[in-house]
């Protein structure tokens, strides 16, 4: 699904310490309407309302791309 909703991920591979990261992707703000933190319930939750949705019904997630926030959609299958 991410990539039919065109979401980025990573293209610049950087070091920090001795881990390697891949940064210059999309951020990802929310999800069906669900704002996102680190909150293991919140992502039950997020999962669950996705889950529910009908096929053919938009899915939206909010990201921040290049440092512009976009609104991404596709209709579920």
């Amino acid at each position: 699904m991410a990539d039919i909703m065109g979401i980025k991920g990573g293209d610049k591979l950087i070091k920090i310490g001795k881990r390697d990261l891949l940064i210059g992707g999309d951020v990802i703000l929310e999800i069906a309407g669900i704002k996102i933190t680190s909150d293991t319930i919140l992502l039950k939750a997020i999962r669950s309302k996705v889950l529910e949705m009908d096929a053919g019904k938009a899915l939206s997630i909010k990201v921040i791309r290049a440092g512009e926030i976009k609104v991404l959609s596709a209709q579920l299958l």
